[in-house]
């Protein structure tokens, strides 16, 4: 998945719409906090504003453990590392789901890239 550096989604890979039950064109344009369950998006905020207004990039290259919100509502486990480049923002997703679907394999990385 990527993003633009206000947070709106502007790509999505198929493993990422297939786990998290959206199609492409409900997620592309939308806030990132589509995908974030409410109880978090008060952090989330809080870390892309400062972002946006020091540059700090707290966890930028840090793999995270995570509740994604499904769009049927439910939360589901993921690990995701965000990393930027040229001002765009890309997520690395990672989930137990994701094996179900056989888009990973052992140890692998599965992408919203």
């Amino acid at each position: 998945m990527t993003a633009d550096s206000e947070g709106n989604i502007t790509a999505v890979t198929g493993e990422v719409i297939t786990i998290l039950g959206y199609a492409s064109n409900e997620l592309v344009g939308r806030s990132i906090e589509t995908i974030i369950p409410d109880k978090y998006r008060a952090d989330h905020r809080a870390g892309m504003s400062r972002y946006q207004s020091t540059g700090t990039k707290k966890v930028m290259g840090s793999w995270l453990n995570v509740q994604a919100l499904h769009k049927d509502g439910n939360e589901i486990e993921v690990t995701f590392c965000v990393t930027e480049r040229q001002g765009v923002l890309e997520a690395i997703l990672e989930t137990p789901a994701a094996a179900q679907f056989g888009f990973l394999g052992k140890g692998s990385r599965g992408g919203i890239a």
